[in-house]
């Protein structure tokens, strides 16, 4: 499904995850299309590589200047944020050169704005994939946001909390999806060379950490 996007924008599989907050053992089955993607990351592709698109046209030097002003950051805050070199972006802002179709992707994911409840959805529903991959129940999941099941579960049908409570969680949404997003994959290599039982621990440990907001180590 994805292959011939990938190609025209020149990413690569992994640059594709973490753009769009795809898990990375699933990677490959989304690129393929044998994994269906939820609605809010379709969305988020969408409108991303839209806006890379009409950069193709406009060009980008106008877009990452209003995004400056807007979020009063310099070329070398952008510079860290996209992974492209800060001198190239000035070259960028001031017309001597065009990025790649890559960078523009990389441009446009960090330009495009997102309803916080758009937002929001996008990454509790990669929240709660990752919670199901590693076990975590719902009933844990609402005591982590001192919520009840019945709420955790409207959640997942894209019925998203009140603004006060997706500002106060969506950092830690972020931040969670990241380490579970890294173990996932440790526990697919751990699956290789481990006993299940041995690995069941491992995930028992994990599931008490991420209930109790405990560093995991």
């Amino acid at each position: 499904m994805f292959t011939p996007v990938l190609k025209h924008w020149q990413l690569d599989a992994r640059q594709f995850s973490s753009l769009f907050s795809i898990p990375k053992e699933k990677i490959e089955s989304v690129i393929s299309g044998e994994t269906i993607l939820d609605h809010h990351t379709l969305s988020r592709i969408t409108k991303v590589l839209n806006t890379a698109l009409m950069m193709t046209k406009d060009g980008v030097s106008g877009e990452l200047l209003k995004y400056q002003a807007t979020h009063d950051v310099t070329i070398s805050d952008i510079s860290k944020e996209i992974d492209i070199d800060a001198d190239t972006i000035r070259r960028w802002v001031r017309g001597e050169s065009s990025p790649n179709r890559n960078s523009l992707v990389r441009v446009a994911s960090l330009i495009v704005t997102f309803d916080p409840k758009e937002e929001w959805l996008h990454h509790f529903s990669q929240f709660m994939d990752n919670c199901r991959g590693l076990g975590v129940k719902l009933k844990m999941v609402g005591e982590v946001f001192g919520v009840t099941t019945s709420s955790v579960n409207s959640w997942t049908t894209g019925r998203a909390p009140n603004e006060g409570r997706i500002r106060e969680s969506l950092p830690m949404i972020k931040q969670a999806n990241k380490l579970m997003d890294d173990l996932r994959g440790l526990f697919d290599d751990a699956r290789k060379s481990r006993k299940q039982d041995q690995l069941e621990d491992e995930m028992a440990r994990v599931g008490v950490a991420i209930r109790y907001r405990r560093p995991i180590g």
